[in-house]
Parts: C-alpha cells; sequence; structure tokens
C-alpha cells in the first residue's frame, strides 16, 4: 500500500498511524479468479459508493461530536489522542466493512451469481428484455392486453382462411372465363354451320327443278 510499512507481525501501517491486519489488506490486494461482470461491477461500486457516503466528513464530524460528549474527560484532558482514536476507529471501520463485502462476494458467490445473470439477460429473447407486464387497477384495461393476443390469433385465422377463399374465387373466375370462351368459340362454329347450310338451301332453291327432273326421265328412257 502507498504511504506504509510493515512490521515484523505483517500488519501495515498507513500515513495516519493506523494499523491494519495483513489479511485486510490482502483481500484489498487480492485479485479474483473470476471476472467481474456489468452487474457484479455494478454492485461493487454501489456498494463502495454507499460506504463512502456513510464515512463522509459530515458523518465524520458528527461521530467525532458523539466520542467528544461520552468520553468527555478524555476530550478535555488531550483532544488530540482522542481525535487520533477516533481517526483510526474510522480507517478500522472502513477497512471491517470492505472485508465484510469482500468476504461476502466470496462466500456467497455474489461474482459469479452476478456473472451467471449477465448471460441470462445477454441470451433472453428480445421481448424478454422489456419490462414485465403489471396490473394498472383498472380491469377493463388489464383484460385488454391479455384479449388481444386472443383477438389477434383470431384475427390472423380469419385472414389465412379469407386469402384461401380469394384464391378460390380467383381459380373459379378463371375457369367460367375459359369456359365462356370456348361456349363463344362453339356458337360462332355452329352460326358458321348454319349459315353455310341457309346458302345451299338457297342455291338449291334457285336450281330448275322441273328442267332437271325432264332431264332425268328423258335420259332414263
Amino acid at each position: 500500500m502507498e504511504g506504509s510499512t510493515t512490521d515484523n507481525s505483517g500488519s501495515t501501517a498507513d500515513s495516519s498511524g493506523l494499523r491494519i491486519p495483513a489479511a485486510v489488506d490482502n483481500i484489498e490486494n487480492k485479485s479474483t479468479d473470476v471476472a467481474e461482470g456489468r452487474h457484479a461491477t455494478l454492485l461493487r461500486q454501489a456498494l463502495e459508493k454507499t460506504v463512502q457516503k456513510c464515512l463522509s466528513s459530515g458523518r465524520y464530524l458528527k461521530l467525532f461530536s458523539a466520542f467528544a460528549r461520552n468520553f468527555k474527560a478524555v476530550y478535555d484532558k488531550n483532544p488530540k489522542a482522542l481525535k487520533n482514536i477516533h481517526t483510526q476507529f474510522m480507517h478500522q471501520l472502513e477497512s471491517a466493512i470492505t472485508e465484510e463485502i469482500d468476504t461476502l462476494f466470496e462466500e456467497e458467490n455474489i461474482v459469479g451469481l452476478m456473472n451467471e445473470l449477465d448471460k441470462l439477460i445477454s441470451e433472453a429473447p428480445l421481448d424478454l428484455q422489456h419490462p414485465a407486464w403489471r396490473p394498472t387497477g383498472n380491469p377493463e384495461a388489464d383484460i385488454q392486453s391479455h384479449l388481444i393476443q386472443v383477438k389477434q390469433v383470431h384475427k390472423e385465422t380469419l385472414q389465412s382462411i379469407l386469402e384461401d377463399l380469394e384464391e378460390e374465387s380467383a381459380r373459379l373466375k378463371e375457369a367460367v372465363l375459359s369456359k365462356r370462351h370456348q361456349l363463344l368459340n362453339t356458337q360462332q362454329a355452329v352460326q358458321n354451320k348454319v349459315k353455310g347450310m341457309d346458302q345451299a338451301v338457297d342455291v338449291c332453291k334457285e336450281m330448275p327443278t322441273k328442267e332437271i327432273w325432264s332431264y332425268f326421265e328423258e335420259t332414263s328412257k
């Protein structure tokens, strides 16, 4: 540690003269085997900020005032000594809290759990990454979010049926047009045949039938 000395017992002392046990100092410098993910880092930062806020200068003065009131005789006799004791107490309190947090992270496998949470979030479908549904207190409005899914499925089913009917209608329409075209062609062919027969009848009517019969009678004698 910067600005610290080490005695034969393994303890270190910082610039304020505070003796920090070697175990605490090792915890601060120990690197974990598991790399911290996003949520583990955020949790550790939040805890560090909480500790710093609890041990801020404002609270430091309030605690020292409490020390002075409760140890008034010592404060009146040697206020500097009481202040040094209070400073060491604050350092030891911070070290104890830090050690407790590190122990909690290690014993409860907080880093592993937070990393598993990161993995679950990264692998979760997109629709699960949005905030979960919560009731609004209005039953009519809440039921709509549930009924809309059922109605959406029903709508998709009807849409599929409608598309099938439209395709079938298009096929039938095409078949009717094809049959109608065939009937028109047949009708035109029949009309052409009838017209030809009418012309043949007209030609027959114009022929001199008496002369033809007379010719046949003469040639048959």
